[in-house]
């Protein structure tokens, strides 16, 4: 969890990150996010190379949400004092997506 009290896993967002420090962080973020409703995510090791990370995370966070999706639906898990559902994890995750994808926008001078 960030220091600044938000929901969003490691270090704050920091000016100045390259695109692969980006690609790890949002890899991490997803198995983060993944982790909200099948904690057993959360122990899944992730390669160095950044790239494959965050295809791996992606892998598992799909395959969690739809995983979910099929047995519980609409049922409220709690995880450390939060109360998450798969529309909750989906809409974090979306906006974190999109934080990170402007960022690396900027790196492609868009």
């Amino acid at each position: 969890m960030r220091a600044s009290g938000s929901d969003e896993p490691g270090p704050p967002r920091q000016a100045g990150w390259t695109p692969s420090e980006i690609l790890r962080h949002v890899a991490e973020s997803d198995r983060w996010y993944a982790a909200r409703l099948s904690p057993d995510v959360s122990g899944m090791a992730l390669p160095d190379d950044p790239a494959e990370a965050i295809r791996r995370a992606d892998r598992a966070f799909i395959g969690v949400v739809r995983a979910w999706w099929s047995v519980w639906g609409e049922t409220v898990v709690e995880r450390e004092g939060e109360q998450w559902t798969v529309r909750k994890v989906l809409r974090r995750r979306t906006a974190h997506l999109r934080e990170h994808a402007q960022q690396l926008a900027q790196w492609l001078g868009e």
